[in-house]
């Protein structure tokens, strides 16, 4: 039986696998709250959520590689640009009602509304490039 030590790079991989496509040490990246959960994003970063009605978010966090800043809860001279890409469908998921020795089943599907975003660009209120 092989056992993971915590500073094995691939555990470490494994258990953060839903930043996969956000390279673990990268050199600028944020955390926002948007939609009641909160995402590690970067720029050019492509994600789902939950449909949204507003691009409204709240920054958490902002790295720029050596320099960190934490919010109290936010930070307030910080703004991530998001831009709506698409608005689909989820995958359907199939929901089964049972009941047995009844002859009792209940089949529904359900596809949840999604909105893909796009983040544009993590900046401090104030500046222009």
């Amino acid at each position: 039986m092989t056992i993971l030590r915590p500073w094995n790079y691939y555990q470490l991989l494994r258990i953060f696998s839903c930043y996969s496509s956000i390279p673990m040490f990268m050199s600028k990246f944020a955390v926002i709250r948007l939609g009641g959960r909160q995402f590690k994003v970067s720029e050019g970063f492509t994600f789902e959520l939950e449909k949204q009605s507003s691009l409204t978010n709240e920054v958490l966090l902002v790295s720029d590689g050596d320099d960190v800043k934490i919010g109290t809860p936010v930070l307030k001279n910080y703004e991530v640009t998001l831009s709506l890409i698409e608005e689909k469908r989820d995958k359907k998921i199939r929901v089964v009602r049972f009941k047995s020795k009844s002859r009792y089943r209940k089949v529904k599907g359900h596809r949840q509304p999604v909105s893909v975003v796009k983040v544009e660009k993590i900046e401090k209120k104030g500046t222009k490039k």
